[in-house]
């Protein structure tokens, strides 16, 4: 490759073409990895989907049993597959930016920082592969700790990453790259790490309940399981909401907070799907229901303030 520019303007040294190849690398294997499940294992006759992270989604929900923080079949589907066409549409821009030399895309790319965008990408192949090498009957504590490690070490850097990455033209590159696919994947990073958590927690408890043959015992770990239960409920369904609309803030970047809407949609139509005497059980109220309105309308505002505030979806670009 000829030497581009860094983020400061310097040429590239002829070292920076072992990023290029790390990158490209990283790039295709998210790609592979992340439309398999849907393509090749993960869709069951419209019905089921497994194999996608850690996540198992089935079109038909269980009225009867509380699932914290589910999103509705049919917006996990288009949530994850937007997501996945608009990364498939952000590696086209960059290979076709290096094709025509496009100095401006590739500086963004290969800059000092930006450059280690392999890092965060390689670790969400990494939750896709662990996601396809299970079975849907088969848990276990190491599914549950490399996901939660993956997640957390994807998300810091990829927020890192691209608050380093300035892509400021050709406006499609910007859009499908820093201010698109990258946005996308530090939401659905927030929110698998609040589902992990929340999971991983009722996975140990329902191990715990199996141990117990006393009567007395075994009530005493039912009511600690619902209350888990309860408690990540109210606390991520605040907490994810927070958090992408916080980072969207820092980035400056509306997509996340799109993404969030998105997300609370799906996880509103199950909350209010689920039978009413449930509801009443985890809480008196319909909490969870109102902070979930509450949290699409805090993104929307965000999105609003945002146009307003930049005069369009990107700052400095229209």
């Amino acid at each position: 490759m000829e030497a581009s520019l860094t983020d400061k303007g310097a040429p590239l040294s002829s070292s920076s073409d072992m990023f290029v190849i790390l990158s490209l690398c990283s790039w295709t294997m998210l790609i592979i990895t992340s439309w398999m499940p849907i393509l090749v294992l993960g869709v069951s006759k419209n019905r089921l989907i497994y194999y996608l992270w850690i996540f198992m989604k089935t079109k038909y929900q269980d009225k009867s049993t509380p699932q914290p923080l589910d999103i509705n079949f049919a917006v996990f589907n288009v949530i994850f597959i937007l997501t996945f066409i608009l990364g498939t549409i952000a590696f086209i821009v960059y290979i076709f930016s290096m094709f025509i030399k496009n100095n401006t895309v590739i500086t963004g790319m290969i800059g000092n920082i930006s450059k280690f965008h392999f890092i965060p990408l390689f670790l969400i192949s990494g939750l896709f592969i662990i996601g396809e090498s299970y079975s849907k009957d088969e848990f276990n504590d190491a599914k549950f700790i490399f996901s939660i490690i993956f997640t957390v070490l994807a998300l810091i850097t990829l927020i890192f990453i691209s608050f380093r990455t300035q892509i400021e033209s050709p406006w499609y590159a910007c859009l499908t790259i820093n201010k698109g696919f990258y946005s996308c994947l530090i939401a659905l990073l927030i929110y698998n790490l609040s589902y992990l958590f929340t999971y991983y927690g009722m996975y140990r408890k329902e191990k715990n309940i199996r141990k117990v043959y006393d009567y007395d015992d075994y009530m005493k770990k039912l009511k600690e399981y619902y209350n888990w239960i309860k408690r990540c409920y109210l606390a991520f369904t605040i907490l994810i909401g927070v958090l992408n609309n916080a980072v969207a803030f820092l980035l400056k970047d509306l997509i996340i907070s799109l993404m969030n809407i998105l997300l609370y949609l799906g996880m509103m139509i199950n909350y209010f799907r689920l039978n009413k005497n449930v509801r009443k059980a985890l809480y008196k109220n319909e909490t969870i229901g109102i902070f979930e309105i509450i949290m699409m309308v805090v993104s929307v505002a965000y999105i609003a303030f945002h146009i307003i505030r930049y005069r369009g979806l990107v700052p400095n670009q229209f």
